[in-house]
């Protein structure tokens, strides 16, 4: 072993340094004790390889910078101490997995990451929480993209006449939405076309709807239903029919599960453990704002407002005709109803449930008189029992309303209906 002690000068020399070389010994134990002297930078390289080696530092008033070789593993173990910052810098070389395990009870971690590409998987004890807070005086935009719930593999469906697909997403949707996406194909010659509508759950009609067009022969794609309109709910329900069996969409047996067949156009819905491929393609959407339209809590807030009428229309004998169906969700505002024949009844469906205090042709027989709030027989007479009503009572709907004429005559007859509703989008 070689030794050379340099004495530092008092008086105002430069610092000398003291080379220490340790080469063909065994030394068990090395202590360096530096505490009365100014030290700008101390540098150890440990080359042993076939030995364990402990390196304990005590650093007062200082930085400690540890460095290992490409490949090699840092183990950092802070147990019977207490820690006021600890600062981990990772800049230059690849980290694949970073592990953290903080077991203090009072602890603040803030972490920046500014790769393009991080997965951050936290997780805590039981009962403990964890807070996301993104309302602070620095709340910054969340621009969500796409959204999307599928895998690498399709399996492959179809939904034709009464039949629909669906996918419920439940959360963060509200924002702009500027098409949506199924990964689709045609395994025939025709082509044809998918029909998407769109609701804030399954058990509410749809608000909107667009086409896709899938080209004869076409292979599978993502392809695009164009809608450009702003969506004020924080759920979205997505459903579909195809134009032809040969139109198929795409689904995997993933998890977790977010789809919804109907056998009765919408009607009512059963859920299947499966995921479609279906995806939203987002404008934008800032974090905590609230919509100027649509759902605030349980409040509907109507925006639309639709006339639809239905000129005269035979009613056969014995049946039952709908003069005017409408799809969706809101409240019929009011309703002009009339028929020739006495024995034709004016009906309302809601959601497929006949209305109540809906009832035959003779109202007066029922109750009815022509001071009825909200119903006014315009012309009615004893020979020609009902010819013209309006009704302005208001009948909520959440899927379908339908306006029908029932003729109990044994001869045919004729009924004309005029409904103004107010629709919730």
């Amino acid at each position: 072993m070689s030794k050379q002690v340099l004495r530092k000068d008092p008086t105002g020399y430069p610092d000398w340094t003291l080379p220490v070389s340790i080469t063909a010994q065994l030394i068990e134990t090395l202590k360096v004790d530096i505490s009365a002297q100014t030290l700008s930078q101390l540098n150890v390289n440990i080359a042993a390889v076939s030995e364990t080696v402990t390196f304990n530092v005590e650093v007062q008033n200082a930085y400690l910078y540890v460095r290992t070789e490409t490949g090699q593993n840092l183990t950092v173990d802070i147990a019977a101490q207490t820690v006021s910052t600890l600062k981990i810098d990772i800049a230059a070389q690849t980290l694949s997995a970073l592990n953290v395990n903080i077991t203090g009870s009072d602890v603040t971690l803030n972490v920046n990451i500014a790769s393009s590409s991080v997965a951050i998987n936290i997780k805590t004890e039981t009962g403990a929480n964890i807070v996301i807070d993104k309302l602070t005086a620095t709340a910054y935009t969340e621009e969500r993209r796409i959204i999307s719930n599928n895998g690498d593999t399709p399996q492959w469906t179809e939904a034709t006449g009464n039949y629909r697909h669906g996918k419920f997403f439940p959360r963060g949707c509200k924002g702009f939405i500027e098409t949506i996406d199924v990964y689709c194909r045609d395994t025939g010659t025709a082509g044809g076309t998918i029909t998407v509508y769109i609701s804030p759950h399954p058990s509410m009609g749809p608000v909107r709807s667009a086409m896709i067009t899938v080209e004869p022969g076409g292979a599978a794609a993502w392809r695009s239903a164009v809608f450009n309109c702003m969506w004020n709910y924080d759920s979205l329900f997505i459903s579909l029919v195809s134009s032809s069996p040969d139109i198929q969409d795409a689904f995997d047996d993933g998890t977790p599960h977010d789809s919804y067949l109907s056998d009765d156009a919408g009607a009512t819905w059963s859920t299947q453990p499966v995921r479609l491929w279906y995806r939203v393609n987002m404008a934008a959407q800032t974090v905590g704002d609230l919509p100027v339209s649509g759902t605030l809590n349980t409040v509907e807030i109507p925006s639309t407002t639709s006339k639809t009428e239905q000129g005269i229309t035979t009613v056969p004998a014995n049946s039952e005709v709908t003069l005017i169906e409408i799809n969706g969700c809101g409240k019929m505002i009011s309703c002009f109803f009339h028929s020739q024949n006495a024995d034709i009844q004016y009906r309302v469906y809601c959601d497929g449930q006949l209305a109540e205090g809906i009832t035959g042709g003779n109202l007066f027989a029922y109750g009815f008189t022509t001071s009825t709030p909200g119903l006014s027989l315009l012309q009615y007479s004893t020979t020609n029992l009902l010819t013209r009503l309006f009704d302005t009572r208001p009948f909520e709907f959440k899927r379908q309303l339908k306006i029908a004429a029932k003729n109990l005559s044994p001869v045919d007859g004729l009924a004309w209906g005029w409904v103004t509703v107010s629709l919730i989008q």
